[in-house]
């Protein structure tokens, strides 16, 4: 969907909190630049068509190409981080606006029996 100013509108209007990327993750969520520190349930991160995460490297959530190591989009090397939109991820459309639909559908059932414990 493009955004002909309606949602920058939108924004702008309801006053979102907007920061720069967080300097890394804690137990409890996330740190800040400043070294604050602030509870989050989730971390969303749209990152388009390339994945660019180097938050994920000290943690080892990423091989040594970078990519993310994960079964079915659910990290198997850090728990919590799911992933959507990687080529092959489920199906042969994973990587296209229709395939991840899908994907993100099947990680968040996941993501959610995985904290339901």
């Amino acid at each position: 969907m493009l955004d002909y100013g309606h949602y920058r509108i939108a924004l702008d209007q309801h006053g979102v909190d907007r920061r720069d990327m967080f300097s890394r993750f804690a137990a409890d969520g996330v740190v800040w630049a400043d070294g604050t520190r602030e509870e989050v349930n989730v971390v969303l991160l749209a990152t388009g068509h390339r994945l660019v995460s180097p938050y994920l490297t000290g943690p080892g959530a990423l091989d040594t190409n970078g990519a993310p190591l994960h079964r079915g989009g659910l990290s198997t090397a850090v728990p919590g981080p799911g992933f959507v939109g990687m080529k092959f991820q489920l199906s042969f459309s994973s990587k296209t606006l229709r395939g991840v639909s899908r994907d993100a559908e099947h990680v968040l059932k996941r993501l959610r029996t995985a904290v339901a414990g």
